[in-house]
């Protein structure tokens, strides 16, 4: 995933509400939202040239989500960032647990933010310029490729369009809340080292590049509640998207324990 807005409150009726999308090259194979054949309480995506994930839930309520460091000088021969989101899924380390440990062995992967979650506890990871972890603080973030909450223009647009939509709270159009197409200002860009015609065209939140065969790949939404019984529920939904933005169908999942 390259862009996630996130309202993380736990113990409350909405613990977590969440919109991401993914941006990849169309080419790599990805298997859409489904329960993993290999780990049945399993919900996620599937990077089939890997076996990763960027983002997905379990029958435990427990969901991860990551997302690239986007530099130029990033190192390419490292392990998989998906599979930080599968050890976790597949786990059952606290996500505290899970991000001290990584500590000891970050450098292993390719830049990466690296989101861990339960109903109960939400903590953060990455590994540029230096390995990091923190637990998450109650509110409203944006992650993108940089740091949590660096005040990217497609992540300040994101918060506010979440924003607005919290005024009018509708599910079904939370998936593809982050679908802003044109690009930001060259003054606006963020710094990453990349030309700057290159960073212009991936600042777009909903991305088409067509001669880089790159783009948004899927898009997703993320609710989860607690009702005055107790009764903790995680809905997924997942819009997957292929060559020229063409819809490639939807899939939603609900889950709940109490």
């Amino acid at each position: 995933m390259c862009l996630i807005v996130f309202d993380w409150q736990p113990n409350t009726a909405n613990w977590i509400t969440l919109a991401g999308n993914r941006d990849e090259f169309y080419d790599r194979p990805t298997a859409p939202l489904a329960r993993w054949h290999d780990h049945p309480t399993v919900i996620a995506g599937r990077d089939l040239e890997q076996g990763g994930t960027w983002m997905g839930i379990t029958d435990e309520l427990r969901f991860a989500a990551v997302t690239n460091i986007r530099r130029p000088d990033a190192p390419r021969d490292k392990q998989s960032r998906g599979e930080l989101v599968g050890s976790f899924l597949i786990g059952d380390q606290t996500p505290e647990q899970a991000a001290r440990d990584l500590l000891t062995r970050a450098d292993n992967y390719g830049w990466f933010n690296l989101l861990l979650g339960t109903p109960e506890s939400l903590w953060y990871v990455r590994n540029w310029p230096e390995p990091f972890i923190s637990d998450v603080s109650p509110g409203l973030h944006v992650l993108s490729n940089e740091h949590l909450d660096s005040p990217w223009p497609k992540s300040q647009l994101a918060r506010e369009q979440f924003q607005q939509w919290q005024q009018r709270p509708d599910s079904s159009a939370l998936a593809t809340l982050l679908g802003h197409t044109e690009s930001f200002a060259d003054d606006n860009l963020p710094l990453t080292g990349m030309p700057q015609e290159l960073e212009r065209r991936l600042s777009p939140q909903f991305l088409n590049l067509q001669d880089r065969r790159y783009g948004t790949r899927a898009t997703t939404s993320l609710i989860g509640t607690l009702d005055a019984n107790g009764q903790r529920t995680l809905q997924v939904r997942e819009l997957s998207w292929g060559d020229a933005a063409q819809s490639l169908g939807e899939q939603q999942i609900r889950i709940g324990t109490g």
